[in-house]
């Protein structure tokens, strides 16, 4: 997952289908459409709204927004990251930092430096830590 800053440089809100009738789910919920253009991406990117409160409908022109967008059946979707996709992304970062780390924690024969004299000459050393 990735959360992209971008700039909208074009939003259509739409309540009505192509044929002008009100966009209705089958259990008779109006809804919205909103297709944006920004400056990174070719093409529009739709999503559906069903919430009057939700964000999205706030969006204008030369807005810079926070975005998650991926491609499904051949259309580009967005929507806006919640908490729980910002938690994700920065368990994410965690997660490779500590890959990193044993990678850089590992001897050339494959084991776990784990030893004090094992630790090359210029590793901080876990007695020189302050705490």
């Amino acid at each position: 997952m990735t959360i992209n800053k971008v700039k909208l440089t074009k939003v259509y809100l739409n309540d009505k289908s192509k044929d002008g009738k009100p966009l209705i789910t089958s259990t008779g919920k109006p809804y919205q459409k909103i297709a944006i253009q920004t400056d990174q991406h070719a093409g529009y990117i739709s999503k559906l709204i069903f919430n009057q409160d939700d964000p999205a409908l706030q969006f204008k022109e030369g807005d810079e927004v926070e975005l998650i967008i991926w491609e499904e059946n051949g259309y580009k979707n967005f929507k806006i990251p919640n908490k729980t996709d910002w938690l994700e992304l920065r368990i994410e970062d965690l997660e490779n930092d500590v890959k990193e780390l044993k990678e850089l924690l590992n001897t050339p024969d494959g084991r776990m430096i784990k030893e004090p004299e094992e630790y090359p000459e210029d590793a901080v050393r876990p007695d020189d830590l302050p705490f």
